[in-house]
């Protein structure tokens, strides 16, 4: 269990499970029963995320194993460009299905959308982002995510892989690793 993880999910749930894990610190058997009482809480689902084309055609699909935080992240989004984060200027447009914020990199001012469609167990998400200054076309990308059931015996939260494989090939929360 990650439990640098445990302090960033804040709320009352994740400060009282921090402090009985730091109380824990070294008592395996302690930390294995916390760890089957987050896995009852919010026990990780396996889900299928495919990369659209603009036609709405699968170009590539994976497998992720995530758990409520890490799954309610398919819906939020935000922007690099050639390896930088573009840092927010203003405050965010946010609504229900919608999200949209100006940002910058290096000076230069771009506008990023987010749109999804969709209920809680299989939607659509479509992410632009457009250069500001130029005429320059936007750089859109699609996602469809469906929630496809418990994830595999031995996968952690954050685990993925190519569609249908039984083994992960990586963990997205503590770096890329070859399966």
């Amino acid at each position: 269990m990650n439990r640098h993880h445990l302090f960033q999910r804040g709320g009352s749930l994740g400060a009282t499970l921090a402090t009985v894990l730091l109380a824990s610190c070294g008592a395996d058997e302690r930390e294995t029963r916390i760890k089957a009482q987050i896995l009852a809480v919010d026990p990780p689902q396996l889900w299928r995320a495919e990369a659209l084309d603009d036609k709405g055609a699968v170009i590539q699909a994976i497998q992720i194993c995530a758990n409520r935080e890490t799954s309610d992240g398919f819906s939020r989004g935000n922007a690099e460009v050639n390896g930088q984060a573009c840092a927010p200027r203003k405050d965010a447009v946010t609504r229900e299905g919608f999200y949209a914020v100006r940002c910058e990199v290096n000076g230069q001012p771009f506008g990023l959308t987010l749109n999804r469609r969709g209920g809680a167990d299989d939607f659509t998400v479509r992410l632009a982002v457009q250069a500001l200054a130029e005429a320059d076309p936007a750089a859109i990308s699609v996602r469809r995510y469906r929630r496809e059931g418990a994830c595999p015996i031995g996968w952690e939260v954050g685990d993925q892989g190519p569609a249908g494989s039984a083994q992960p090939t990586r963990n997205a929360l503590t770096g890329v690793w070859d399966g």
